[in-house]
């Protein structure tokens, strides 16, 4: 629980003495010859006199977070004076703002029923009330004109079914007749995939030798690269050796032009030994990756041609199968075509049989649809009665509790803001800002006396004066004294 100290305002401890009296002053009597004369007035003499000791407020009260949630702000200090109602702390008010909104929402909701049950129904509610009651009697419309397309329907279907013998014998006479082209087809694929066979490997043999011609020249191209390159880096290194030997006669001549210009001559010949080296690395790579290629593709033209020769070996196997399948399958047609004449005899039978049913269930649509429409009819007439008593009790009790309920969720809210209950001035605060309260604290009070102590041969009257104090109670103990 969120705890403050507050220590009410107290005069430091002094004691104010004043002596008031009140003396006639006038000329001294004197035996003189001459006579003095003087105005009398009358004056206040005042004497002070400070006393110590210790004081403390007459009343403390402890005050605590009635909301649970984290501190988020402490507004005071120790020794700050606070007036009554005066903020001193918030915690986090998020859930009982959510909790607030939920419960203006769920009033609203409650005095919505409350008018909609008071007030009956609504022009709109009313409108789809007959919306329903048109919307069954076009289902029974529905019905009906289903019954009479059913029965055309019907009609047409057993027509139909007539027909379909006379259409499945004829198919039986054509599937003969497509078995016996099928054959004839079928024997010139297998002749074609095998004449496909011999140009396929014919055309392997050639792209083999052009394969293997690719891959002699590449591998002649890398070794000329390499021949090259052995004598370019012979001539690179003669240039080092020659310009290495000049710059040793320029520095024996001792001339300082001719051995910096030699020793120039020394670098350009290491730096096209360098470039010649790359430049031979470079050629001889190239020139190993045209075999490489070439390699890849031979092998790839030899792949390609072995694709080749399989697949046109395949379309043969494939020919040879499909005239296998094909002649079953013209032969299961031809059962097949018989079967259907047999089928189409039975369906004529059976659509005589379904379409009786069809009707029946058609029949039967209607006679629900037209009890439907009864039913809605009946619904509406109860919807449209005035509103019953106790449902209009049940509903005000509705919008007394989600009142109730929204007084406490604002109570609540308030309640995350802790108030100064009296004027006083800070005692002690515990804690700090992000530190969890669990709630549910009050306010206590407790008073205690205050003494003090001084002396004077005269009257005295205390000048100090106290003022309450407050200080939540149950978080964090100890109260500073004053």
């Amino acid at each position: 629980m969120f705890r403050l100290g507050v220590l009410g305002l107290l005069a430091a401890g002094v004691v104010a003495v004043a002596v008031v009296a009140a003396t006639s002053v006038g000329a001294k009597s004197q035996r003189s010859s001459a006579t003095v004369t003087s105005t009398v007035a009358r004056g206040v003499v005042q004497s002070t006199v400070s006393g110590t000791g210790s004081i403390a407020a007459q009343r403390s009260v402890d005050v605590g977070f009635q909301t649970a949630g984290r501190v988020t702000a402490v507004y005071v200090k120790p020794g700050q004076r606070v007036q009554a109602g005066e903020a001193l702390a918030r915690v986090d008010a998020a859930d009982a703002q959510d909790a607030l909104k939920t419960a203006l929402v769920n009033l609203d909701k409650a005095k919505a029923q409350l008018q909609q049950t008071t007030e009956g129904l609504t022009e709109q509610e009313l409108h789809q009330l007959d919306v329903g009651t048109e919307q069954a009697r076009g289902t029974l419309t529905t019905a009906q004109k289903s019954l009479s397309d059913t029965q055309k329907v019907a009609d047409q279907s057993l027509a139909s079914l007539q027909q379909g013998v006379a259409k499945a014998e004829r198919a039986l006479t054509r599937a003969k007749q497509q078995a016996s082209a099928d054959a004839k087809a079928a024997d010139q694929a297998v002749t074609q995939a095998q004449a496909a066979v011999t140009q396929a490997q014919q055309q392997a043999a050639l792209d083999a030798q052009d394969a293997q011609a690719a891959v002699d020249q590449a591998q002649a191209a890398l070794a000329q690269a390499q021949q090259q390159a052995a004598q370019d880096a012979k001539a690179a290194n003669d240039a080092v050796i020659e310009a290495g030997q000049a710059l040793e006669a320029a520095k024996r001549g001792g001339n300082a032009d001719d051995v910096r210009s030699a020793g120039n001559a020394l670098q350009s010949a290491q730096n096209n030994q360098t470039s010649a080296a790359l430049k031979s690395q470079q050629s001889i790579a190239s020139a190993q990756n045209q075999v490489t290629s070439a390699q890849s593709s031979q092998a790839s033209a030899a792949l390609k041609s072995q694709q080749s020769i399989a697949s046109a070996q395949n379309q043969v196997a494939n020919a040879k199968t499909s005239r296998s399948k094909t002649a079953l399958q013209d032969e299961q047609a031809v059962e097949q075509a018989s079967e259907q004449v047999t089928d189409a005899e039975t369906a004529l039978a059976a659509g005589r049989t379904s379409r009786k049913q069809t009707l029946d269930n058609a029949r039967t649509q209607v006679t629900n649809a037209r009890q439907s429409l009864k039913s809605v009819e009946a619904d509406n007439a109860v919807k449209t009665e005035g509103p019953k008593p106790a449902d209009v009790a049940l509903a005000r009790n509705g919008v007394q509790t989600a009142q109730l309920a929204v007084d406490s969720a604002r109570e609540t809210v308030a309640d995350a803001v802790l108030r100064a209950p009296i004027a006083g001035t800070v005692a002690s605060i515990a804690g700090d800002v992000g530190d969890d309260v669990s709630g549910g604290g009050g306010t206590s009070s407790s008073s205690s006396s205050s003494s003090s102590s001084g002396s004077s041969t005269a009257t005295a009257t205390p000048a100090a004066s106290s003022s309450s104090a407050w200080a939540p109670s149950g978080w964090w103990p100890a109260r500073a004294p004053c």
